[in-house]
């Protein structure tokens, strides 16, 4: 997979490792899912695991989410005020 996935896509790739565990998951005896824990990730294969952590790390983080919401908010704002006369 390319390192310029889109979000989109990353969570979609997220979303098929997870439903592939949990179909292993849904197959394995019921006392044992409850054993291991009964986690989707814990009936993920070390390559899925591993492609889990890569995806993971290409979505941004909190504080790139704080600042693409504040710069939205800036726009939002200035928008408004220029629609406005102040007297």
């Amino acid at each position: 997979m390319s390192d310029q996935m889109s979000q989109a896509e990353i969570l979609q790739a997220l979303q098929r490792l997870s439903a592939r565990a949990e179909a292993r998951m849904r197959i394995t005896d019921p006392c044992l899912v409850g054993a291991m824990g009964g986690a989707v990730m814990d009936f993920m294969t070390q390559e899925e695991l591993e492609e889990q952590h890569r995806l993971k790390l290409m979505l941004p983080g909190s504080k790139e989410l704080a600042c693409e919401a504040a710069s939205r908010i800036r726009l939002r704002l200035s928008a408004g005020n220029r629609g406005k006369n102040r007297t």
